[in-house]
């Protein structure tokens, strides 16, 4: 078996220890779905998140959030997805996240500008979240978000209630479900 090559430190000498990437990037990526639903608008909302890992689901949640309107329930749904992976996921680990709102995609990739004062407050927290991470975001049809979509209503339907470690996390940023 052929050994890696070694990186070189900034005097041309080889480091033992490190390899270029290969001890630190895993390279199949984590891939979360992400879905929030809204039963009137606003009215009682729900976050479902799934997550798989070389295609084998790791996680499948859905909770019950109170009275949101469905662009509050996406973002909770990112962010409860994000907090729930903070366990998963490792130093250069790669989370593809995946949701059907093209509003929350092309805000957080900056795209559409955020006028809503709460979504700001949301995507701020989701932002700060997402931070220590190496993610993509994109946008996709809700045809291929059917997990997500489903867990999000079983969680409105037999109102799930979020752990009180994830609801403390969430009211550090001021949010409340």
């Amino acid at each position: 078996m052929k050994k890696p090559s070694k990186q070189l430190n900034l005097f041309g000498q080889s480091d033992p220890d490190t390899t270029i990437h290969e001890k630190r990037l895993d390279k199949a990526p984590w891939t979360m779905f992400i879905d929030g639903a809204s039963r009137n608008n606003p009215g009682p909302s729900a976050v479902g998140i799934h997550l798989s890992k070389d295609k084998t689901a790791i996680l499948n949640e859905g909770f019950f959030t109170g009275i949101k309107t469905n662009n509050q329930a996406e973002y909770l749904a990112l962010i409860i997805g994000v907090i729930l992976t903070e366990e998963q996921l490792k130093p250069f680990d790669k989370l593809e996240i995946n949701a059907d709102s093209q509003l929350l995609v092309r805000q957080m990739e900056g795209v559409y500008k955020i006028k809503n004062t709460e979504l700001k407050k949301y995507a701020a927290c989701a932002q700060q979240l997402l931070e220590p991470y190496t993610y993509t975001i994109k946008h996709v049809f809700r045809e291929q978000n059917t997990i997500a979509d489903a867990l999000a209503n079983k969680g409105l339907d037999q109102k799930i209630i979020p752990s009180d470690a994830i609801i403390k996390r969430l009211k550090k940023y001021d949010i409340i479900l």
